[in-house]
């Protein structure tokens, strides 16, 4: 599984939260974080078609992308990462309440 970084979660959060995203007013460093989750199968591309009639009447189909929307693959991935977070925190205090305990035993005569 790969891993994500704190501004990809918060777009997988955001995208999960509202059940999909407008790719409307989207900023480069947004679009880019899109890219990346789309690449990894963790949100997909909400796609409209258009179609537009020529001359003689020939059709013309546009496959256009209006939003994103999350998988079930990013749901998992959301859990992973608040697991992984937790994982970590609950490491730290352990290990500062040992190294508490520890020094209340250094001291004591």
């Amino acid at each position: 599984m790969v891993d994500i970084d704190k501004e990809q979660y918060k777009m997988l959060k955001q995208i999960n939260k509202i059940n999909s995203l407008s790719c409307n007013n989207l900023t480069e460093k947004e679009t880019e974080i899109i890219k990346f989750l789309i690449e990894n199968n963790f949100v997909e591309s909400i796609q409209e078609t258009k179609t537009t009639f020529m001359k003689y009447n020939i059709p013309i189909t546009e496959s256009i992308t209006v939003g994103y929307k999350i998988t079930q693959s990013g749901r998992a991935q959301i859990y992973a990462y608040k697991s992984k977070f937790y994982q970590i925190k609950f490491s730290i205090i352990m290990s500062i309440i040992s190294a508490i305990i520890s020094i209340i035993a250094l001291l004591k005569p």
